[in-house]
């Protein structure tokens, strides 16, 4: 299945600050659910996706909602277990916290929340997800594809910060695989588990 045809409802502007792409930042194509903590209009444009999973649980939206231990801790679309949906919980245009500060880096450049964009998946991150959540992470990532048209390339968090371990053995590149048939201008950083 191959959800790329949905039409982006973001305002585009040239002369926006921030990226100079997103005005708002938020998608029609997602629910909210804000995240307490996220930070600063991204200076570059977006050109890394970093797919996550939640380590703990899996409500990771909530989490990021509620935040109560205000860590800095945040994602810019997040799986809800209530929903049972991905939402967007940071605008496409702001700094979302999912890489840990100079942990995560990636080609060398750390700092790595400064040009990328971060999408978390159920977690635990030691278990396979249900069909219906790799279904509704395809239409996710292409809603972003479509909101943030600079994304490039897609890691797994577990590439690019050496301590962690997600999204885990659930996840498979083969989910990617309809937007590379597309022609999309999409490089899967592909390693092995």
């Amino acid at each position: 299945m191959f959800y790329l045809s949905r039409k982006s409802r973001l305002v585009l502007c040239d002369h926006c600050e921030g990226t100079g792409f997103i005005k708002s930042g938020w998608s029609e194509a997602f629910l909210k659910l804000e995240a307490r903590v996220y930070g600063e209009k991204l200076k570059e444009d977006p050109y890394l996706l970093v797919v996550h999973s939640g380590a703990k649980g899996r409500n990771v939206a909530k989490f990021i909602h509620e935040n109560r231990n205000k860590k800095y801790a945040s994602y810019h679309v997040a799986w809800s277990e209530n929903l049972q949906e991905f939402v967007q919980c940071v605008p496409f245009n702001r700094r979302a916290y999912h890489v840990k500060g100079s942990l995560g880096v990636f080609e060398g450049r750390k700092h790595v929340n400064g040009f990328s964009i971060g999408i978390a998946l159920p977690g635990p991150y030691d278990q396979e997800f249900p069909d219906y959540v790799k279904e509704k992470f395809i239409r996710a990532v292409s809603d972003i594809l479509i909101e943030v048209p600079t994304l490039k390339i897609v890691v797994r968090h577990k590439d690019i910060q050496k301590n962690k371990k997600d999204p885990g053995m659930g996840f498979m590149w083969n989910w990617l695989d309809s937007f590379s048939r597309f022609s999309l201008p999409f490089d899967f950083r592909r390693k092995a588990n």
